[in-house]
């Protein structure tokens, strides 16, 4: 779920504050359907919700704890960049 680009983009401005979609596919220039479906995924699994205020509806993050995941994995990464930038393909024939 978190390792899918759009997912990830959507899920930081969604820590920043809450969202409408209309902000989300302006803030991130994916058409609407796009933006629905990966907030859909999200809801499913529970690190989105929305709140609807008629036919208004704003998405904020439904668990703290992604930011810290989110951290944690920027960490790792920023531990780990020269490796992770020369990793053209993993495989048996690196093994």
């Amino acid at each position: 779920m978190l390792a899918d680009p759009t997912r990830l983009e959507i899920i930081r401005h969604l820590l920043k504050r809450p969202h409408s979609v209309t902000e989300l596919i302006e803030a991130i220039g994916l058409p609407q359907s796009r933006i629905s479906n990966h907030l859909a995924s999200l809801r499913w699994c529970a690190f989105v919700h929305a709140d609807r205020h008629g036919r208004h509806v704003v998405y904020r993050i439904a668990d703290a704890r992604l930011q810290r995941v989110l951290d944690l994995a920027d960490e790792l990464i920023g531990d780990n960049a020269e490796y992770l930038a020369t990793a053209k393909s993993i495989g048996p024939d690196w093994v």
